[in-house]
């Protein structure tokens, strides 16, 4: 289910079972979406050769704003590289994730979206913590 905070001057587009991610953000006097990015999905005249072999990359979520990515301590460049490849590993499960809506109110000018989700989180070498 997507939720839609919508103003005279903006609408917000949220998608709590997609990793609580903001999907759309419109700026309705330039109608325009600042969000505007393109995702890299598999199409159909890519070779999967390539694909596995790194020549062409795919994205393994939809860009969005406020996906959480989970880093191991002092390995941000690594990540941040491997990241833009789609070689990187996932240690928790709130990527994407379905987070639950606690608070979803509009009142005047004011718009509160709170969402939660309890998930696990790998430790590199360790197993699995739940929090």
């Amino acid at each position: 289910m997507d939720i839609l905070i919508e103003s005279n001057l903006m609408n917000l587009y949220s998608n709590p079972s997609e990793g609580g991610t903001i999907f759309e953000m419109d700026y309705k006097p330039k109608s325009y979406n600042l969000l505007n990015t393109l995702s890299r999905w598999e199409e159909a005249y890519h070779e999967k050769a390539k694909i596995e072999n790194g020549e062409i990359f795919v994205d393994k979520f939809r860009k969005s704003m406020l996906r959480l990515y989970l880093f191991p301590r002092n390995e941000e460049k690594r990540y941040l590289k491997d990241l833009k490849s789609n070689k990187y590993i996932e240690l928790g499960d709130f990527i994407n994730g379905e987070f639950d809506i606690i608070r979803d109110e509009k009142e005047g000018e004011k718009a509160i979206l709170e969402l939660k989700r309890e998930g696990s989180i790998k430790l590199p070498n360790h197993s699995e913590e739940s929090f």
